[in-house]
């Protein structure tokens, strides 16, 4: 059985939170850039995500990143996303898989979470979805927001 992680232990710890974390290798990478010591890194597209531990495991990160394969909206439940997948023979073909979600104010509950400094959403459209699942954690934590020009039209 998997232990869940918590970070409660360390109040002085700058934690941010991205949320559609892609490959890891621009908001995850730039967290650390800025400063901050511990990243949960969200990333619902099971390709992404196996690309996400991939780029920690690489960058020696896997005691600083805590990967989670799973979406982040207003509440908690599952949802369908549509995946793009590329044909050996060039043709674009769209498949729909499963994912769970949590809202934002769940997951600093579950993961006892003290202080959240930076929260960084590009989730290609769902960013509203993200900030109304999480308003109790925004009020409480006021961290830095940070949102894609896709999550803002």
């Amino acid at each position: 059985m998997n232990e869940p992680y918590i970070i409660q232990d360390e109040p002085e710890l700058k934690i941010a939170v991205v949320v559609g974390a892609y490959d890891g290798k621009g908001a995850v990478s730039d967290a650390f850039v800025k400063g901050y010591d511990i990243v949960v890194a969200v990333e619902p597209v099971y390709r992404n995500f196996l690309e996400l531990v991939k780029t920690i495991v690489g960058s020696y990160r896997t005691s600083t990143v805590i990967p989670i394969h799973g979406a982040i909206g207003i509440e908690d439940g599952y949802c369908a996303i549509d995946i793009s997948n590329t044909w050996d023979d060039g043709q674009m073909k769209m498949t729909r898989r499963g994912v769970q979600v949590v809202s934002l104010d769940t997951l600093t509950s579950i993961m006892l979470l003290n202080k959240i400094a930076l929260l960084h959403i590009d989730t290609n459209g769902s960013g509203a979805d993200v900030l109304n699942g999480g308003m109790k954690t925004i009020r409480k934590h006021k961290p830095h927001i940070e949102i894609s020009r896709r999550d803002l039209s």
